[in-house]
């Protein structure tokens, strides 16, 4: 059974022991969660080839570490799941959700105002009137729709566009046409109550201060992740120390000097890999942070631009044209949605920090302090330093055969660490004093502790390489911090894929196939043809013709190859 059908097999059991257990899983997670799992050198499959045994294993495994949410691999496998799964990081996807949702609440609310007969009383004109008001105010979120004083303002700017004449050609206007009109009047109505509002006399008390709330969501925001990148720094920082006390790589010696068992380093070195992605993702929430202050900034400038320019418009008018100024009054409402979408998407980057703290919890923070702490006490014991040596850590690393792809693909802050001493010590981070491009063909880097680190790792490249490829993609938590995740799940999808629609894709092309289609009679009920049987047979032949040619891959046109022997008739020439 290969490596595909294991983890498949796997999910599906991963997902009724959770349920067995009353855990709640996503199905999307379980997958997410098996593939990495199953690659990793310690948890997962030992050798290519899995047994009944393993499996077991693996399957124990994945439970224990799906319970246990302090665990640094599990927390990481969470918060890049729901990282990579938060589309709200995109500001132009939350802009389709935005639009989306205003046009679902337009149509909830315009119902109201549609049901109006052509022949309203003077009466029904006024409570249409009153549903307008409020239906502009909900629409656009300009304030409180039962605050008086609102409704008289948009009741004033209402009344400055639209006559009482205007509501009785309005009902009798096709019901696609009054959609479309009030859509029209809501946008002016719109811009004139948030022009009269800029206004330094005007009454801003009552009309909702977007503005003042973007201001407040920037600072706390800005607040907010610079206080989680500086905790973090900390942490990553102490634990790279920690672990630069413990290893030192020799490239004269060819050994790894250890005060402390690598394998009781990793468990440090798992909670440094964790900080790190966090680190890496709130830098990403902090990039798209930064775009949206952007826009916020764009957005101010254009509605004070928009501000001066109807300003100068009404200055020295008494009487102005709507279509003139009515157009400004427009971009006014649409520069208030794009500040309202801006504003929605700052909540979203706090809510999407939320999540990522929530798997990165002050009692992981404290395991990681109390592990510090063991290992300095424990580690005196140890009177003799162990030295393995390079062979000996590159061949253990090297008895596992993962499914890898090119470095290419690696992301984030890779250079930042010392390649060799993740090739030879299975993945522990010490950072990177310098970077160096070892390859001349690509532009790819490589960073190292010192120029003896690099200048080895060019002299022993082959094995270089082959030894990181291999750490990197045997270790869950290096396969998040290294972004490589995504590219494992693809080939795994496009190779299983591959593998379900192979036969069906070759199967009319095969000789055996055409030869069995061949001599299939074309009417089995009367032996004695007519012309359309005729007919049926020339279009059976043709596909099969079809087939063939398409199986040779050949670049002869179709038609010009005998089908009996396969070549071109005699005296044909190619072009």
């Amino acid at each position: 059974m290969s490596t595909k059908d294991d983890c498949n097999r796997l999910t599906g059991q991963f997902l009724n022991d959770c349920k067995d257990n009353n855990l709640d899983v996503d199905q999307n997670f379980a997958y997410f969660f098996i593939h990495l799992l199953t690659r990793d050198a310690r948890l997962g499959l030992q050798k290519q080839e899995s047994n009944i045994c393993s499996l077991m294993q693996i399957r124990k495994n994945a439970l224990e570490l799906y319970t246990n949410k302090t665990d640094p691999t599990m927390s990481n496998l969470l918060m890049m799941y729901r990282f990579k799964n938060f589309r709200e990081l995109n500001i132009n996807y939350m802009k389709q959700i935005y639009e989306a949702n205003f046009q679902k609440k337009l149509h909830n609310l315009i119902g109201g105002i549609l049901q109006y007969p052509e022949t309203s009383t003077d009466k029904q004109l006024d409570e249409m009137l009153y549903k307008i008001q409020v239906f502009i105010i909900a629409c656009y979120n300009i304030g409180d729709p039962k605050n008086h004083v609102l409704l008289k303002q948009t009741r004033q700017s209402l009344k400055s566009v639209l006559s009482r004449g205007d509501l009785r050609d309005f009902v009798l206007k096709k019901r696609y046409h009054r959609l479309e009109y009030l859509q029209r009047l809501t946008t002016t109505v719109c811009g004139i109550l948030i022009y009269n509002n800029c206004d330094p006399n005007g009454e801003r008390e009552n009309m909702r201060d977007i503005l003042t709330d973007i201001q407040m969501a920037k600072t706390n925001t800005r607040e907010s992740l610079e206080a989680a990148l500086e905790d973090i720094s900390r942490y990553i920082t102490t634990g790279i120390e920690a672990m630069g006390r413990l290893i030192r790589v020799d490239t004269k010696d060819k050994k790894v000097h250890c005060k402390w068992p690598i394998e009781k380093v990793r468990e440090i070195n798992k909670y440094v890999i964790l900080f790190s992605s966090y680190d890496t993702l709130v830098k990403k929430i902090v990039e798209s942070f930064e775009k949206t202050e952007y826009l916020v900034s764009l957005d101010q400038k254009k509605m004070d631009c928009i501000i001066e320019k109807i300003n100068d418009i009404l200055k020295y008018r008494t009487a102005i044209e709507s279509q003139l100024v009515f157009p400004h009054f427009k971009y006014l409402s649409e520069l208030w949605t794009s500040l309202l979408l801006t504003l929605s998407h700052l909540a979203e980057l706090n809510r999407l920090k939320d999540m990522l703290d929530a798997c990165l919890t002050n009692e992981v923070k404290a395991n990681f302090r109390k592990l510090l702490k063991i290992t300095e006490v424990r580690r005196k014991v140890i009177q003799k330093e162990i030295l393995p040596t390079f062979d000996e850590l590159i061949e253990r690393t090297n008895k596992i055969h993962p499914v890898m792809t090119s470095l290419q693909n690696v992301e984030g802050n890779f250079q930042n660490y010392c390649a060799l001493t993740i090739a030879l010590t299975n993945g522990l981070l010490l950072p990177a004093a310098q970077q160096k491009k070892l390859c001349e063909d690509t532009k790819f880097l490589f960073g190292f502790a010192n120029m003896d680190f690099a200048k080895y790792a060019e002299h022993h490249f082959d094995e270089f390489i082959h030894t990181l490829k291999t750490t990197i993609y045997t270790s869950v938590d290096l396969i998040l911090l290294f972004g490589v995740a995504d590219a494992i799940l693809h080939e795994d999808i496009v190779t299983e894929q591959k593998r379900r629609k192979g036969k069906l894709l070759e199967s009319g092309t095969q000789t055996e196939m055409v030869v069995v289609n061949d001599l299939t009679p074309s009417n089995r009920i009367n032996v004695t043809w007519n012309k359309w049987d005729f007919h049926r047979e020339t279009l059976h032949l043709a596909y099969i013709r079809k087939l063939q040619t398409r199986s040779q891959q050949t670049a002869l046109s179709f038609g010009t190859m005998n089908a009996q022997n396969e070549s071109l008739p005699f005296g044909h020439g190619t072009n």
